[in-house]
C-alpha cells in the first residue's frame, strides 16, 4: 500500500472517531436535556408538598396556639367560656364560637356525669399500635379521626381501631388543605376516597368527619357550610373540638404541660368535652401523657367514651342551625 493509500486511511479512520464522538456528544446533550427538566419537576413537585405540609402545620399551631391562649385565660382568672370571648376577638383570631347542637339522648348509663371523649387526629403513625395499647391496658374506648394511608401495616392498624371497639373517623383523605378545600367537587372526592378506603379495609363505613384545620378554618377556597351540607347529604355528623392537650401548638410541651393543657381546657360549665390529640410519628411525649391523662380524669370523676350516634356534636364554625 503506497502512502497515499494510508494518508488516506488513517484520514478516514480519524474522520470516523470524529463522527463517534460528535454522535456521543449530540446524545449525551439530548439525553441531558430531557432527564434534567425531569429531575428538576420532580425537585419541584417534592419541594411544593414539603412547603404545602409545613403550612398547614403552621396554620394548626397558631390555631392550637390561639386556643391554649384562650384557655390560659379562663384559668387564669378570665372569662370561664370560649363561647363569652368577645366577637371582636373571635374575629381577630378565630372566627366562630363552640356550638352543641344535637338534641339526642345522653349516652347510656352517663347522664349527669360530665363526658370526655378523646379524639386523635392524622393517624395512623407509628405510634397508633402504642396508644392502642395504653387505652387496652385501661380499657378506654376513644376516637380515631383518621387521614388515607395505604399499605399493609396501615391496614392492620385501622383494623384494629374497629375491632378494639374504638370510633372510626375521617379526617380527610389527603389531610392537604390546597386540595381538600380546592372546591367542593375536590372535597367530594376526597371524602369518597377516604371513606372508601376504610370501608374496604375494615367493612365499616364511617359516619363521622373531622375538617383539617376545624370547620372554621380559614384557608378553605370554598365557604364551608356547602361542604357541611354536603357531609348532611351523605348522612355524617362532623366534630370539633372543646378542649386540647395543645399538641399542634408551635411550642413544644413537656409531657406534664400536655396533661396539665387538657385538665385545664377542660369546662366545668358543660357536659362534656371533646379532647384533641394527634397521632402522627412525632408525637411522642403525647402517647407518654395518655396514660397520666386517663389517670387524671379519672381521678376527676369524668366518664371517657368514644363518640357515638348520641354524642352531642361540637361545631366552632356558626351557622344558622
Amino acid at each position: 500500500m503506497d502512502d497515499d493509500s494510508l494518508k488516506k486511511l488513517k484520514y478516514d479512520e480519524q474522520r470516523k472517531k470524529r463522527v463517534k464522538r460528535i454522535k456521543r456528544t449530540i446524545i449525551i446533550v439530548v439525553m441531558a436535556l430531557i432527564i434534567i427538566p425531569i429531575i428538576m419537576c420532580i425537585f419541584l413537585a417534592i419541594r411544593v408538598k414539603s412547603l404545602q405540609e409545613q403550612i398547614d402545620f403552621l396554620y394548626e399551631a397558631r390555631y392550637t396556639d390561639i386556643m391554649n391562649a384562650r384557655y390560659e385565660k379562663r384559668v387564669n382568672g378570665g372569662t370561664d367560656s370560649l363561647e363569652y370571648l368577645s366577637e371582636k376577638e373571635d374575629e381577630a383570631e378565630v372566627k366562630g364560637t363552640v356550638e352543641q347542637t344535637s338534641n339526642e339522648a345522653p349516652d347510656e348509663g352517663t347522664e349527669g356525669i360530665h363526658k370526655i371523649y378523646l379524639t386523635f387526629d392524622d393517624g395512623p403513625s407509628e405510634n397508633t399500635a402504642q396508644i392502642l395499647d395504653i387505652l387496652k391496658e385501661y380499657d378506654i374506648k376513644a376516637t380515631f379521626f383518621v387521614v388515607g394511608k395505604e399499605g399493609e401495616e396501615y391496614e392492620q392498624l385501622y383494623k384494629r381501631i374497629v375491632d378494639e371497639g374504638h370510633t372510626l373517623g375521617m379526617h380527610s383523605y389527603s389531610h392537604q388543605y390546597s386540595s381538600v378545600y380546592n372546591s367542593l367537587d375536590t372535597f367530594k372526592e376526597d371524602f369518597h376516597k377516604i371513606q372508601d378506603l376504610l370501608y374496604n379495609v375494615t367493612g365499616y363505613k364511617p359516619m363521622i368527619y373531622r375538617f383539617p384545620g376545624g370547620s372554621n378554618n380559614k384557608v378553605s377556597n370554598t365557604d364551608v357550610k356547602e361542604l357541611i351540607e354536603f357531609l348532611k347529604s351523605e348522612g355524617v355528623e362532623y366534630y370539633d373540638w372543646n378542649a386540647s392537650n395543645g399538641d399542634a401548638a408551635s411550642k413544644e410541651y413537656t409531657v406534664q404541660e400536655l396533661i396539665n393543657n387538657v385538665v385545664t381546657s377542660i369546662s366545668d360549665d358543660k357536659n362534656q368535652s371533646i379532647v384533641l390529640m394527634h397521632d402522627t410519628n412525632t408525637k411522642g411525649k403525647t402517647v407518654e401523657a395518655l396514660g397520666p391523662v386517663i389517670d387524671k380524669l379519672k381521678e376527676m370523676g369524668l366518664s371517657i367514651l368514644p363518640i357515638g350516634s348520641d354524642t352531642e356534636p361540637i361545631h366552632l364554625l356558626k351557622t344558622d342551625e
